[in-house]
């Protein structure tokens, strides 16, 4: 992962606490491209399935 982006992250979570990252399963929810929340700020379904962690966040 690129520094730059190891730095975004470390600044959102600086102001926000901790972060997760989802990514949509398809487009017509308007949210193709994966997504940044609040951790507790998006409500993870049953169908969604943890793939791993992107500096330190869920993703």
């Amino acid at each position: 992962m690129p520094e730059d982006a190891k730095a975004v992250i470390d600044h959102l979570r600086e102001r926000y606490g901790p972060l997760l990252f989802h990514q949509s399963g398809g487009c017509c929810d308007g949210s193709a491209p994966p997504l940044c929340y609040e951790e507790g700020g998006f409500r993870v379904g049953t169908s969604d399935a943890q793939l791993g962690e992107l500096h330190g966040c869920p993703c």
